[in-house]
């Protein structure tokens, strides 16, 4: 059989393939059991309400309950140092219950070094911030990193003092070190 069959027959294969498809896509969606069950609300859970009639005083109950908001207040993650130590005591069952203990908690004020912004492999910037003093430590290395914007990232100086607050996404053990990744940051001293 030649090529050109083979392509002819391959086409009228994949046009009745997608015909038929149509064709049962059409008439299920004309099916009035399958409009039925995608339509209908069971009429168990609709209850019927009472609308009262507008009044010229509000009611008391009406206006001594005060809107709240349900959403608990952010729980403030302990400071860096703290952290820190927790990390060289725990054992590794300790630190993982630990470290997804703080996930989700708010570090406030935190003050680093900025030891770089990288250009992130899919685009964006990320900052990196030694949270030790560079010049005391025998190899710097980053400790807590983040997203920063583009023009944000421009502006950023290394090896200056570095202060934020943001929310913690991990803290992670790399290679035995402490990683920290933050989300929703804001950085309180751009130059």
């Amino acid at each position: 059989m030649s090529k050109r069959k083979l392509v002819l027959i391959s086409v009228i294969v994949l046009l009745c393939a997608c015909t038929l498809c149509a064709i049962v896509g059409l008439r299920t969606a004309n099916d009035p059991t399958w409009q039925a069950t995608q339509t209908a609300r069971p009429s168990a859970t609709r209850v019927p309400t009472k609308t009262p009639r507008a009044t010229r005083t509000p009611s008391p109950s009406a206006t001594s309950i005060p809107h709240t908001s349900t959403a608990p207040p952010p729980v403030l993650a302990p400071g860096y140092a703290e952290i820190r130590r927790n990390f060289d005591a725990l054992t590794d069952a300790q630190w993982s219950v630990y470290r997804q203990r703080i996930a989700g908690q708010r570090v406030a004020h935190w003050t680093g070094w900025l030891s770089d912004v990288d250009e992130k492999t899919f685009g964006g910037y990320a900052a990196r911030v030694d949270m030790e003093d560079p010049a005391t430590e025998f190899i710097p290395v980053y400790d807590v990193s983040f997203d920063v914007p583009p023009d944000v990232a421009l502006q950023l100086v290394k090896g200056s003092p570095i202060t934020f607050s943001g929310t913690i996404t991990y803290a992670e053990d790399l290679l035995g070190s402490l990683v920290i990744k933050l989300e929703d940051v804001t950085i309180e001293n751009i130059p």
